[in-house]
């Protein structure tokens, strides 16, 4: 007796996912799929700072940013007189015991207004920052830091608050959670996913330190916006496991490192084509990738696997230090389902101060040393022949 034959249509289907035939029923050939892996190893053989500069590259090179939004987002950061005279006028308030404070001219402004609008927010981040930002789905605030002076508003630095990672092993284990209790309590955590200072801001006076701690003036929005106790907030550091948190742990603790197992993610142009590719030809997977927590990754994951490429060989080992700032004193028995959140104790954060003595400090051995930097940061475009010469004289092709 012979046996039930599959119906053609599921066999299709299967043939459509297996690796040579999926090359020509999805009309492909095995030079475009070596393109792709040509191009995984070029990246590949980049270590941290070189991937990101890369990265940087192919933002700026296909960036939309409106060019109201460019010019502006410029008029924003100060330069370093306009620093020099906020921070002496705290000073001078202190000689002269006036009541004034560095900070009483400080605004934490979240995006998405008329005249702060999410648009200028990423033309700031895209143009005012070294690093690449990818921001997945998920609940999110953005923010502006900035002082006031005859010219208006100058901007100090930027941050975004973001939901946090469903799976990271250095929280988890920190925290001590089940994977149900993890699941019921992880919107009580949220993310510092950018933490940036404009310049020289950031370089003279810790400016980058100082966004990471004021940061926390938006969590009651949060609170609010999305009707949820937030009780701690994580970050990573850019480059291995050392960082500015490193310097702050009366604030970050320090929780350990990442595993760094991230699938390398193709440029912009190349992306495009097999996002495209796999959108077309694989609709119902497509759709159901796009739900999920990180759904560039799933993507790019399916794709490889439908095209024979080992994931294993295109993973960076990028390895990121890991750092928490609780809110509550007693925030994991909080999360571990042992307390009510009415039984949260609050931390009191008292770190003005702390700040000002310690971008103090940082001021006085530049200028000892006359290393203190006047120049503001705002990349319009970066050289590929700059690149090139860099990758050269590191040993990278």
């Amino acid at each position: 007796m012979l046996a039930d034959k599959p119906p053609l249509d599921r066999i299709n289907k299967i043939l459509r996912r297996t690796y040579p035939y999926c090359l020509e029923i999805t009309d492909i050939d095995a030079e475009r799929r070596g393109q792709l892996i040509d191009h995984l190893e070029g990246l590949k053989k980049l270590d941290s700072r070189q991937l990101m500069l890369r990265q940087k590259f192919d933002e700026l090179e296909h960036r939309e940013t409106d060019k109201a939004d460019l010019k502006r987002a410029r008029s924003l950061l100060p330069t370093h007189q306009e620093l020099e005279d906020w921070w002496m006028k705290g000073v001078s308030a202190k000689v002269k015991n006036e009541k004034y404070d560095l900070f009483d001219d400080v605004q934490v402004i979240e995006a998405g207004s008329e005249d702060f609008p999410n648009s200028l927010w990423t033309a700031v981040r895209i143009h005012s920052s070294s690093f690449e930002m990818s921001e997945g789905p998920g609940r999110g605030i953005r923010a502006f830091v900035g002082f006031n002076n005859k010219k208006g508003f100058r901007l100090l630095g930027f941050f975004s608050l973001h939901s946090d990672s469903h799976t990271l092993g250095p929280r988890d284990n920190h925290v001590g959670w089940t994977t149900s209790q993890r699941s019921a309590k992880r919107e009580h955590l949220v993310n510092l996913n950018v933490c940036i200072a404009s310049q020289p801001f950031g370089f003279n006076r810790l400016g980058g330190k100082f966004i990471s701690l004021i940061q926390t003036e938006l969590v009651k929005i949060w609170e609010k916006k999305y009707d949820i106790k937030i009780v701690a907030i994580n970050t990573t550091s850019l480059h291995g496991q050392s960082s500015m948190y490193d310097g702050m742990k009366r604030f970050w603790t320090p929780l350990g490192v990442s595993s760094g197992t991230m699938l390398i993610s193709p440029e912009r142009d190349e992306w495009v084509f097999w996002r495209e590719w796999f959108s077309i030809n694989y609709p119902e997977q497509y759709d159901e990738i796009q739900g999920r927590t990180s759904p560039k990754q799933g993507l790019l994951s399916a794709i490889y696997r439908i095209l024979d490429i080992d994931q294993k060989d295109y993973q960076h080992s990028h390895k990121r230090g890991v750092y928490v700032l609780p809110l509550y004193h007693n925030w994991r028995e909080f999360l571990c389902g042992e307390i009510k959140e009415d039984d949260l104790e609050p931390k009191i954060f008292d770190w003005h101060d702390w700040w000002r003595q310690a971008a103090r400090k940082r001021y006085e051995k530049l200028k000892n040393n006359k290393k203190v930097q006047t120049d503001i940061l705002f990349i319009e475009k970066i050289d590929e022949l700059d690149i090139e010469g860099w990758f050269a004289a590191t040993g990278v092709k």
